[in-house]
């Protein structure tokens, strides 16, 4: 049986490890297990793609069923032309 949809949203500098513990644990260390779960999507702020930690592991959070939704508070993160 799947549990429904968990959604995680996270500010970088308030959360940084216990999210990766979370994400990566086994549910005996108290890890989300989130293959066993309909849906978990992992919403990740930074002000820009530079700034944001752990983007090396997001592959593998994938592979374990998370959706990582990187979430940028600068503009110039998203490389949108300028609007004039």
């Amino acid at each position: 049986m799947l549990l429904p949809l968990t959604a995680l949203a996270v500010r970088l500098r308030d959360a940084r490890s216990p999210i990766r513990a979370l994400l990566e644990a086994d549910a005996e260390h108290g890890g989300l297990e989130a293959i066993k779960r309909d849906s978990v999507r992992l919403y990740y702020g930074a002000q820009d793609k530079a700034k944001m930690a752990f983007t090396d592991r997001f592959k593998a959070w994938e592979a374990s069923g998370v959706t990582v939704v990187p979430v940028f508070s600068q503009v110039r993160a998203l490389n949108l032309p300028p609007c004039m």
